[in-house]
């Protein structure tokens, strides 16, 4: 693992404390790893035209909304 240093001004550096005392990080580096992978994640995922998002999620097997929401519902009324 290679070692990338930065510096951050100071309400982001207040955020990243926050984010650490919360206890969900052990430390800034696991933080900072972890939002740069979602940040990747996230740009990896852009789209160029509306056909290229279509193609992606045509090789998706997604349930459709109405099953989801009604699956959902059904939940609720177990509880």
């Amino acid at each position: 693992m290679e070692t990338v240093s930065t510096k951050v001004d100071d309400q982001t550096r207040y955020q990243l404390e926050k984010l650490l005392k919360s206890g969900e990080f052990k430390s800034k580096s696991e933080l900072v790893r972890r939002a740069l992978r979602d940040f990747i994640s996230r740009k990896q995922l852009r789209w160029e035209s509306r056909a290229e998002m279509r193609t992606f999620f045509k090789k998706r097997s997604l349930a459709p909304s109405g099953e989801i929401i009604e699956k959902i519902r059904g939940e609720e009324e177990d509880l």
